[in-house]
């Protein structure tokens, strides 16, 4: 990164699925656009329930593609202990398959992704060599075409980044989860992040949980 032309607002930081950049400001983490009120976190909704797991789990070959799950079995007690790095998790849901009980996440980026394999140059896998999330994308049977698994993909967007061909891969985010916010500076970022359409839906459904709340505090009644 060009440091002189960064003013250190910590978007990039925020936006970032992996976790992968830290904005320090003389040290500190710092994240102006938070601290501002004008940007949301986003969140990554990673729960684990240790009461399901067992010494079966510690056996699980590669439970996180990126290496962020760690699974140890206390010798005295016979204990299963779970630890997730979850500063770095983009909620690829893998997990939940290879722990099932164990794992619950729910995806902070959703989106859509298709990939048109007769416009794909032939032996061309660019997209599969920079997806980091194991199993978001592989080789079809018997054609060699690569091909997406939505259930895996975070929707990062490296893969259309790398594609040689403008619209052999067609990719867009629909929802992305994140704290509750009132801001300009968002909308104009959402809209960039996802599109006009899906920043409209995101607005109406906050204008309508608005409604809401101002028939509670009026009525004093609880509305669903």
């Amino acid at each position: 990164m060009d440091l002189s032309k960064c003013n250190f607002c910590g978007i990039c930081d925020i936006t970032c699925p992996y976790g992968a950049i830290k904005v320090t400001l003389n040290g500190k983490h710092a994240l102006n656009v938070i601290e501002k009120e004008s940007f949301p976190e986003l969140i990554r909704d990673i729960q684990v329930n240790e009461a399901k797991a067992n010494a079966e789990n510690s056996k699980v070959k590669d439970p996180c593609p990126l290496g962020l799950i760690n699974i140890t079995t206390d010798a005295a007690s016979g204990k299963v202990k779970v630890e997730v790095d979850k500063e770095h998790c983009p909620c690829c849901t893998v997990c939940e398959v290879k722990l099932p009980s164990v794992m619950h996440v729910r995806k902070m980026l959703n989106g859509k992704i298709n990939i048109c394999t007769e416009k794909c140059p032939d032996g061309c896998t660019d997209c599969l060599d920079v997806c980091p999330i194991t199993g978001a994308l592989y080789i079809s049977e018997p054609d060699k075409k690569v091909r997406p698994n939505e259930s895996f993909c975070v929707y990062c967007g490296a893969c259309k980044i790398v594609c040689p061909v403008d619209d052999a891969l067609e990719f867009k985010r629909t929802h992305i989860n994140h704290t509750p916010i009132h801001s300009g500076a968002w909308n104009k970022t959402l809209e960039r992040l996802t599109s006009p359409v899906e920043m409209t839906k995101e607005l109406k459904t906050k204008g309508s949980a608005k409604a809401r709340e101002s028939v509670k505090k009026r009525v004093g009644l609880k509305v669903d």
